[in-house]
């Protein structure tokens, strides 16, 4: 009785005060439009009328949902561990923020501040530039330092 008057607290007050205006500010300021499915009413309807043994199971997540969701969708894609996804940092750094990074290991700033050695950051973009050795995480962290630097100082 407490979990399920927990339950319906969070969907009355902490989902629209709190959960569903974060989301709703997070994607106006970018531009999407997005939406909460499993916040149809019928369906709300429909999981509050279920045994707490469904809605509560702390070795299983999302039981009712993926034994629904096996009927369309193999069980090793649905069961395999969680992964992120790799930002093609590398692609952009000799792609379209090429000619950015140029300006910034090449930037007197650099050169002059004393931070970092301009001369092992320019010897390390040209082997990431030429394949020899793969330094796109040092280079991006160059960067954010010389803009976090020259924004702060």
């Amino acid at each position: 009785q407490f979990e399920e008057e927990m339950m319906l607290n969070d969907l009355i007050n902490y989902l629209p005060e709190n959960i569903l205006v974060k989301v709703d500010r997070a994607s106006m300021a970018n531009g999407l439009e997005c939406r909460a499915p499993f916040l149809d009413r019928k369906l709300v309807e429909f999981i509050f009328s279920l045994p707490i043994g469904f809605k509560k199971n702390i070795f299983n997540k999302k039981k009712i949902l993926k034994n629904l969701a096996y009927k369309y969708i193999p069980y090793n894609i649905l069961n395999r561990p969680k992964q992120g996804f790799n930002v093609p940092i590398g692609d952009w750094l000799k792609g379209p923020l090429k000619e950015w990074v140029e300006d910034t290991i090449n930037s007197t700033d650099l050169k002059q501040d004393g931070y970092l050695n301009s001369c092992v950051v320019r010897d390390r973009w040209n082997e990431f530039l030429h394949g020899k050795r793969n330094w796109e995480r040092y280079i991006w962290n160059v960067l954010m330092f010389q803009t976090w630097k020259n924004t702060n100082f």
